[in-house]
C-alpha cells in the first residue's frame, strides 16, 4: 500500500467523545496491523466460523472469531475492501452464543444505495399518505370549526416537525446506522443498563405499523367502489386493509429494486397531486370555480359561500363545537404530527443512503431537508386552498374526505370512484415507504438479541431483503387491523394512527433530551473526558440546536399531557373512550419496562446470566449491535436441555465474554478477556 493510500480517510470520525466507536480509516488499519503484525487487511477482515478460512489470520484473534457475515467472503473477492467507492469499516465481530445465532448479511455496494432522489421520495412517501387528505377536516373539528386556530396547528406541528428533523439530522450524521431512535437510545441512555433501548424497542415493534394507512386505503377503495357506500362494512375494510398490507410486505420481500422505483414514481405523483390542490386554492381565492358551483352544505345564512370570503371571521368558532377542552387540542395537534410523521424515515435506512467523499452525510441532509421543506409548503397551501373552497359546516361533515369534498364542490359533482382513486394510489405509496423503513428498524431490533426468536426476524431474505424484519412488521400490523373495533364513522383509523403517533412522540422526546445526556456525558463511564463535549454538532450551532431541543420537549410533552386530561361532559371521543389511546400507549411503554426487568436485570441478580454489549462495525457502512447473554447455573442446564433434548441440536457453546473483538477509536482491540 502506498503512503499515499495509508493516509487516505474515506469516512469521519464519530463527533462523540472517545467513549463512542469511530468509522474505520486507513491510519487505523495500518495501527492495527502493527499490534496484529504485518498481516494485509483483507487477512483478517473476514473469517469463517471455526477458523476454517484459507485466509491467514492474526495470531493475537482467535481462530473461532468470525465476522457478522460468515459467507460474506464470496462476496468480497471481486471487490477490496479499500475501494475508494465503499466506506470502510471494520467487519470484525463476536462469536454469539451458538453457532444458530449467527446472521447472514451481504455487504452493499455503494452504487446499490439510495441516492438524492431515493431517499427523498422515501420521505416524501411517508409523509404524504392519507393524512393531508384526510386529517384537515379532523383538526378542524377538535378546534371548534375555527380556521385560523386550525392554521395555527398546522404551523405549530410544522415547527415541532423541524425541531426534531434537525435533532435527528444531527444523530444521523453522528451515527449513520440503520435503526433510527434503536441507535440513538442506545448511544445515549447508558443507565439503567439497556432500559432506554429495550423500552423503545418494544414500543416501536408493538405500535411502529401503519395499520392506519391500511384501513384508510381499504375505505376510500370500497367507496370507489360503491359510491352511493358512505361507510363501508367494517369487517370488509378490515379485510382489504390485511390484504394490502400483505401484498406490500410481499413486495418488499421479493424485490428491493421494485419497492425503490414504486417509491420514486409514487412520490413524483403525491407531489403533482398535492400541487394541483395548491393552485387549484389559489384560483379558488379568486372566485373562479368549475363546474356547477354548488355548495355541499351551504353555510347558515343559506348562501353558498366560496373564496376569500371563507376566511371571513376566521377565528370563530362554530356554534355547536364552541364546548372544547384540551384533549380536544390534543387530537388536533396529533392529527398534525400524524399527517407530518415521516420526515424521520430516512434516519431509518442511513445505512442504505450514498455516502459521497469528503461528505459522508451530504445526500441524507439534502433529502431530509428537501423533502420536509417542500411537503412543509404544499401542506400549508392545501390547508388554505381547502378553506377558501369549503365552509366549516362542511368540512367537518361526515363523509367524504376533506379532499373529496374540495373536488366536489370545485369541479363539481365529480366521480366519487375518480376522487376516491386519486388519493388511494398517494396511500400506496406512503405504506411501501412505510414498510421498507420500518421493517429495516425491526430487523435491527432483533439484531440485539432481545426479541424471542430473534434469529428469525433478524433473517435476510436470498434476495437481499430484511424478510424477518417484513414478517415481524406485517404481523403486529395485521394483528392490529384484525382487532381493532370499527363503527359508522373513522374511530379505527384516528385511534391506530393516534396510537402511533404518541409512541413517535414519547420516542422522539427521548432522543432529544438523548442529546443532552451525550453532550454532557450524563450515565457515561468514568473513564471519559468529561473536560470535552461529548456531542459536537455538525448542521447548526450548539446554542440553535439547544433552544430546538428544549422548544420540541416542551412542545411534544403538552400533548402528551392534553391526552391525559379527560373531556368534562362526555367520557366518549369519536364513539371511543377518551382514556384508551393514552392507556394502551402508556401500557405499551408498561410493558418495555416489565420486559426489561425480566430479560436484563432479574437474571443478573440471581446469577442466571450475564449480558454483553457487542458492537461491530461492517465493511459497507453499516453496524450490528448485539446484547449476548451468556448464561449460568441453572439457566445453563435449562438451555442446554432444551437445546439438545427438545430442539434434538447439538451444544456448540462459545463464550461471548472470551471470544469476542471490540472496535474501538477505529482500532480492533481484543477484549481484555481474551488473556
Amino acid at each position: 500500500m502506498s503512503t499515499t493510500d495509508s493516509k487516505r480517510r474515506l469516512t469521519p470520525q464519530y463527533t462523540a467523545n472517545l467513549s463512542f466507536p469511530t468509522f474505520y480509516s486507513r491510519e487505523a488499519e495500518a495501527r492495527s496491523r502493527s499490534s496484529h503484525g504485518s498481516h494485509e487487511l483483507q487477512d483478517y477482515e473476514v473469517y469463517s466460523k471455526g477458523g476454517s478460512s484459507n485466509q491467514p489470520v492474526p495470531p493475537s484473534i482467535d481462530q473461532n472469531v468470525y465476522s457478522a457475515n460468515s459467507s460474506r467472503r464470496k462476496h468480497l473477492s471481486s471487490r477490496s475492501a479499500l475501494s475508494t467507492d465503499v466506506p470502510t469499516n471494520e467487519g470484525l465481530c463476536t462469536c454469539p452464543i451458538h453457532d444458530d445465532d449467527d446472521f447472514d448479511y451481504a455487504p452493499m455496494r455503494e452504487t446499490r444505495k439510495l441516492g438524492l432522489l431515493s431517499t427523498a421520495s422515501l420521505i416524501i412517501n411517508k409523509m404524504i399518505g392519507s393524512g393531508i387528505f384526510a386529517k384537515p377536516s379532523y383538526v378542524l373539528e377538535n378546534v371548534g370549526g375555527s380556521k385560523g386556530l386550525a392554521l395555527v396547528m398546522w404551523t405549530t406541528g410544522a415547527v415541532m416537525t423541524f425541531a426534531a428533523l434537525i435533532i435527528y439530522l444531527e444523530f444521523g450524521a453522528a451515527f449513520p446506522f440503520n435503526g433510527a431512535e434503536i441507535v440513538y437510545v442506545d448511544e445515549a441512555y447508558k443507565r439503567p443498563r439497556y432500559f432506554a433501548v429495550i423500552v423503545v424497542s418494544i414500543m416501536f415493534v408493538m405500535l411502529g405499523h401503519n395499520a392506519a394507512n391500511c384501513i384508510g386505503f381499504a375505505k376510500l377503495i370500497l367507496q370507489a367502489i360503491d359510491p352511493t357506500d358512505i361507510n363501508p362494512d367494517y369487517r370488509l375494510q378490515k379485510f382489504v386493509a390485511f390484504v394490502t398490507l400483505t401484498t406490500v410486505c410481499l413486495i418488499h420481500v421479493f424485490s428491493r429494486k421494485i419497492g425503490i422505483m414504486l417509491n420514486n414514481v409514487l412520490a413524483i405523483y403525491k407531489l403533482v397531486l398535492v400541487g394541483f390542490i395548491c393552485i387549484a386554492g389559489l384560483v379558488a381565492l379568486g372566485g373562479a370555480r368549475s363546474g356547477k358551483g354548488e355548495g355541499i352544505l351551504g353555510a347558515p345564512d343559506g348562501r353558498d359561500h366560496y373564496g376569500a370570503e371563507n376566511f371571513d371571521g376566521a377565528f370563530d368558532f362554530i356554534e355547536q363545537k364552541q364546548k372544547l377542552n384540551l384533549l380536544n387540542y390534543a387530537g388536533a395537534m396529533m392529527g398534525v404530527l400524524y399527517s407530518y410523521n415521516g420526515w424521520e424515515n430516512a434516519n431509518y435506512v442511513l445505512a442504505e443512503v450514498k455516502r459521497p467523499r469528503g461528505n459522508p452525510s451530504l445526500v441524507f441532509k439534502r433529502a431530509a431537508v428537501g423533502a420536509f421543506t417542500a411537503v412543509a409548503i404544499l401542506y400549508t397551501m392545501a390547508n388554505v386552498a381547502y378553506m377558501a373552497v369549503l365552509t366549516s359546516e362542511e368540512m367537518t361533515v361526515a363523509g367524504d374526505i376533506t379532499a373529496g369534498k374540495f373536488f366536489n364542490k370545485m369541479f363539481g359533482q365529480l366521480s366519487t370512484r375518480t376522487i376516491n382513486s386519486l388519493v388511494c394510489i398517494s396511500i400506496i405509496g406512503n405504506i411501501m415507504s412505510f414498510t421498507y423503513g420500518h421493517a429495516r428498524v425491526k430487523q435491527e431490533i432483533a439484531k440485539l438479541g432481545i426479541l424471542p426468536f430473534s434469529s428469525y426476524w433478524a433473517r435476510q431474505s436470498p434476495y437481499g431483503t430484511p424478510v424477518g424484519g417484513i414478517t415481524l412488521h406485517w404481523l403486529f400490523a395485521g394483528t392490529l387491523i384484525l382487532v381493532v373495533s370499527g363503527d359508522d364513522k373513522s374511530a379505527g383509523y384516528d385511534l391506530t394512527s393516534n396510537l402511533f403517533m404518541y409512541a413517535q412522540t414519547v420516542m422522539v422526546i427521548l432522543v432529544s433530551i438523548g442529546v443532552l445526556l451525550l453532550r454532557f456525558h450524563i450515565g457515561a463511564p468514568k473513564e471519559v473526558d468529561r473536560s470535552k463535549p461529548g456531542f459536537i454538532p455538525q448542521i447548526v450551532s450548539w446554542p440553535a440546536l439547544f433552544i430546538l431541543i428544549v422548544l420540541n420537549t416542551i412542545l411534544n410533552l403538552g400533548v402528551l399531557v392534553f391526552n391525559w386530561i379527560p373531556p368534562p361532559d362526555n367520557l366518549l371521543v369519536d364513539n371511543i373512550a377518551w382514556y384508551v389511546l393514552p392507556v394502551v400507549a402508556t401500557g405499551v411503554i408498561t410493558l418495555g419496562a416489565v420486559y426489561w426487568f425480566f430479560w436484563a436485570k432479574f437474571g443478573e441478580w440471581v446469577g442466571w446470566w450475564q449480558i454483553d454489549r457487542v458492537e461491530v462495525l461492517l465493511v459497507d457502512g453499516g453496524r450490528d449491535v448485539r446484547l449476548l447473554k451468556e448464561t449460568r447455573g441453572f439457566a445453563r442446564e435449562a438451555e442446554d436441555w432444551w437445546r439438545t433434548k427438545i430442539l434434538g441440536k447439538p451444544l456448540k457453546r462459545k463464550d461471548a465474554m472470551t471470544r469476542r473483538i471490540i472496535i474501538r477509536n477505529g482500532v480492533v482491540i481484543d477484549h481484555p478477556g481474551t488473556g
